[in-house]
């Protein structure tokens, strides 16, 4: 199979939703067992059946991500998803993006025809729709779309030089809580301070929505 046939929308049939619909059990149970491994177990082995299986695996990522303060572990979201599926950090967030800023937030008369889209090319929309660039029009060319160059037509069109290496702006959180933003091969500009860890869970559970939504890329 080539990359080309990997990036072109397919259907959703009744198999694909009950797929979904499967995740939200496995996620259910996680929850209320108490115990996220329940979840990564079916996770890996969704991932293990390939590209067809990515919109689940993003789903349940993001409903485990959301649940994650209530589960009895010492262990961080992302090191739990690392030792559970073999996902390092920048693909968990490559998989949130895709379904917390592209399918929930595409509007519901074309969610569907979305969700046939490649993960490849759903990552395509995540920065666009995360800073509401995107109108119902938009989102409607992005649906009727056959493949991953239709959708970047769209990005190209809403974002415009935004999207290019030397103008887009780069947002870091560093270790020692430090904020930068950098454009291009610009130095850095120095943002503020956030600390990466307190005792406080609502504050880390406060701080990383926020780093989340606004694309930082944590160090």
């Amino acid at each position: 199979m080539t990359e080309n046939s990997l990036d072109q929308s397919i259907t959703l049939n009744k198999e694909d939703m009950e797929l979904l619909s499967f995740v939200d059990d496995i996620v259910q149970k996680s929850r209320e067992a108490g115990n996220p491994d329940i979840a990564f177990k079916e996770g890996y082995a969704l991932r293990r059946r390939g590209h067809s299986t990515a919109l689940a695996v993003a789903k349940l990522l993001y409903g485990l991500k959301e649940w994650w303060e209530h589960f009895a572990t010492d262990m961080t979201f992302y090191d739990a998803a690392f030792h559970g599926m073999g996902y390092a950090r920048v693909t968990v967030d490559d998989y949130l993006g895709t379904w917390e800023e592209v399918v929930l937030k595409a509007p519901e008369q074309f969610r569907k025809q979305i969700m046939g889209k490649s993960l490849n090319t759903l990552k395509l929309l995540t920065a666009a729709s995360r800073e509401g660039q995107l109108t119902d029009e938009d989102w409607e060319e992005v649906a009727g779309a056959h493949d991953k160059s239709g959708v970047q037509d769209v990005v190209r069109r809403v974002r415009g030089t935004n999207t290019s290496a030397g103008s887009r702006i780069v947002l870091t959180w560093e270790r020692d809580g430090n904020l930068y933003a950098r454009r291009g091969n610009s130095d850095p500009s120095h943002l503020g301070f956030l600390h990466q860890t307190s005792d406080d869970e609502l504050v880390n559970i406060a701080v990383e929505r926020l780093i989340r939504a606004a694309g930082v890329i944590k160090r």
